[in-house]
């Protein structure tokens, strides 16, 4: 129960911490590493809720291709956001990073190398 409950908080934290920063930083008084930390935040967001929606409905699957595959999952739209944050997002763009993403989590939910 009380790893549960620290699970729980962790996430918790997780999800408040992006609309927190984004609330209370302004990206003119911030450094240039600093305006990353949004992308991670998101990331890490994604990586957790794909990471209980696979374990919600994939039973089956070993805990480190749901990681795997929840890291994949989540890369795509900060991989498209950070895209579009810089002005390079094009059609061509968003066909690339569909199909690499794709690939990535049809290989690893195939393959036996990863268990």
């Amino acid at each position: 129960m009380n790893k549960d409950l620290r699970k729980i908080a962790l996430y918790a934290l997780t999800y408040a911490s992006l609309p927190l920063f984004l609330m209370l930083t302004s990206p003119r008084d911030l450094p240039i590493v600093a305006l990353l930390v949004p992308f991670l935040l998101f990331f890490i967001i994604l990586f957790f809720t794909f990471t209980i929606l696979i374990r919600v409905f994939s039973s089956g699957v070993t805990v480190r291709k749901r990681r795997i595959t929840a890291g994949a999952m989540a890369m795509f739209p900060v991989l498209l956001l950070l895209l579009q944050s810089i002005g390079q997002l094009s059609l061509r763009d968003v066909t690339i990073v569909i199909a690499l993403m794709t690939i990535i989590v049809f290989y690893v939910m195939r393959s036996d190398i990863v268990r």
